[in-house]
């Protein structure tokens, strides 16, 4: 509401636009002087003795009462900033996978968490737009229903202890068979009373590799990840292709469908190994004579054995598991086919270690490309200055991948 000074010094009312001030404040729509609604203070009353007092009294009547207002606001920050998260967790969890590692939980995390949800404040501070921070995204705790309750009661994680087996067989191209990296659980999952879905199973990525073919004086061609040579990506999936994020969709992974009336019992199993082909000769056009002098293969992965949650995508780490696989193999290709390969050292593999402590899933992993469909065969040439070629481009779309994620995959 506005006034006018009269020739008695003293305030009048008019008929002009109103201001959302109190009603004896000297400011109108014109004005750029502070009000009650640009400091939030219209929820507040004002003191008797500020209606009479002048202009400037005002003003300082209200700078106090903006300090009162900013002090009970940081009073309750913590709480509120608290629950915003909680709200800012429960939204992310509902188009994209979440993780947690319940061993880095600690005991008494459930009951913290619990206490600063309820001690809401009425003055919270509306936080800033923009990308929230990975970490905010993660829930705090496991469904009530399963926490603490859900246990590995057996874990192996072997590789078999042999050496990688040679075929010569074929006139087109070396074969080689690696031992297998196996890995089983047994999880005890507790009676689930609501209608949730949860899945137990296997997660595998790829996080390097180093194949080098070498064709004597010729060149050397190496399979390669682009997204892991160029740092894009800290890891590739290993799934089938078909059951993102799962390694497989048979002994790889149990679905359970609640309500349970009691608790269960599932055991998950996985293995893994390699079997490639290796051409005799330069992988180019118009070479036909063996020329194959060395293969080197070195390739690292991490294992999860997880929870997940299929209502809310929200993935537990249970378990977190490395191993990697490593062999040499010297080609004589003037020799007769059959005597030309053989394996460098013992050929028995370092055994996989289970982890203390779980690795986070990168959320690349959980998604296209695979290991199977990313990588390229590219030609390194050995003499002159010719570029390298890429011989065999990777399978997989980078366009396809957008549109997945776009569905939530």
């Amino acid at each position: 509401m506005d006034r006018k000074r009269g020739s008695d010094r003293k305030w009048r009312r008019t008929e002009r636009p109103k201001c959302h001030c109190c009603t004896d404040c000297s400011n109108n729509a014109s004005k750029s002087n502070p009000c009650r609604t640009e400091y939030g203070l219209e929820g507040l009353e004002c003191d008797p003795a500020l209606l009479k007092s002048s202009r400037h009294s005002i003003r300082a009547k209200l700078f106090q009462l903006l300090c009162v207002r900013t002090e009970e606001m940081g009073a309750s920050g913590s709480s509120s900033r608290h629950n915003t998260d909680s709200i800012n967790r429960s939204n992310a969890a509902s188009s994209t996978h979440t993780f947690t590692s319940l061993s880095s939980r600690s005991p008494s995390h459930s009951k913290k968490s619990s206490k600063h949800s309820s001690s809401g404040s009425s003055h919270s501070i509306p936080r800033r737009s923009g990308p929230t921070p990975s970490t905010r995204k993660r829930p705090d705790k496991l469904p009530q229903n399963l926490d603490g309750l859900v246990t590995i009661t057996n874990l192996s994680a072997t590789i078999d202890e042999k050496p990688t087996s040679i075929d010569e067989r074929s006139q087109a191209v070396l074969k080689y068979r690696t031992p297998h990296f196996r890995a089983s659980a047994t999880v005890k999952v507790p009676q689930i009373p609501e209608q949730e879905t949860w899945q137990v199973g296997w997660i595998q990525a790829c996080t390097d590799m180093v194949f080098l073919n070498t064709y004597g004086s010729y060149g050397v061609s190496s399979w390669e990840f682009p997204e892991l040579k160029t740092g894009g990506y800290p890891m590739i999936s290993d799934s089938d292709g078909r059951n993102y994020p799962w390694y497989g969709s048979r002994t790889e992974v149990v679905t359970i469908a609640g309500p349970t009336k009691h608790e269960q019992t599932v055991t998950v199993t996985m293995n893994d190994n390699f079997y490639p082909h290796i051409t005799w000769s330069v992988p180019l056009r118009n070479h036909r004579t063996p020329a194959l002098t060395h293969v080197r293969r070195t390739q690292g992965f991490y294992t999860w054995l997880v929870a997940k949650c299929v209502d809310t995508n929200h993935i537990y780490i249970l378990k977190t598991i490395r191993w990697n696989m490593h062999l040499e193999i010297a080609v004589d290709p003037n020799k007769p086919l059959g005597q030309r390969a053989r394996l460098l050292g013992s050929g028995i593999q370092n055994q996989p270690t289970a982890l203390n402590y779980n690795v986070e899933i990168a959320r690349c992993a959980l998604h296209p490309p695979n290991a199977n469909s990313a990588q390229n065969l590219i030609w390194y040439p050995a003499t002159g200055n010719m570029p390298p070629e890429i011989i065999v481009p990777a399978k997989w779309n980078p366009d396809e991948k957008k549109d997945e994620a776009r569905e939530g995959l």
